[in-house]
C-alpha cells in the first residue's frame, strides 16, 4: 500500500482514481532488450478511449500506451518499471484490470456530445 501524497510531493504519471472499467487480457509478451513489450485487449466499449500515447492505468500503474490496433493496445516496458513494480511478473493469458485516463474520457464523451467524430 502507498502513502498518500503530501502537498509539495513530486507527481508522476497521472492521475488515478481508483476505479476500474473492466479487465483486459495479456495477449502476448515479448522480450525487448532489457524491457517487455505487452499487448494487451481493450475491454468492451473502451476503445475510443484508448488512444496512441495516452495513459492508461493496468492494476493500478500508470503507463503510457504504445500503439493501438484492432486487436489491443501495446506497453513498451522499462527496465525500472520493471523493477519497481509487480507488471514484470504478469504472462500471456493473465487478467489485469483497466482504468482509462478520465481526462481522455471526459473530453472525448464532450466532442461525441458535439457531434465531432474522429
Amino acid at each position: 500500500m502507498e502513502r498518500s501524497l503530501r502537498l509539495g510531493d513530486e507527481l508522476g504519471g497521472h492521475i488515478l482514481s481508483g476505479h476500474i472499467i473492466g479487465t483486459a487480457e495479456i495477449l502476448k509478451r515479448e522480450e525487448a532488450g532489457d524491457g517487455v513489450d505487452f499487448l494487451i485487449s481493450i475491454p468492451e466499449g473502451c476503445d475510443q478511449f484508448v488512444l496512441e500515447k495516452g495513459y492508461i492505468a493496468v492494476d493500478g500503474m500508470s503507463l503510457t500506451v504504445g500503439k493501438c490496433d484492432e486487436v489491443g493496445f501495446f506497453l513498451h516496458i522499462i527496465p525500472e518499471t520493471l523493477r519497481i513494480t509487480s507488471i514484470g511478473n504478469k504472462s500471456e493469458g493473465d487478467l489485469v484490470n483497466i482504468e482509462i485516463d478520465s481526462r481522455t474520457q471526459a473530453v472525448v464523451e464532450a466532442m461525441m456530445r458535439m457531434g465531432v467524430e474522429s
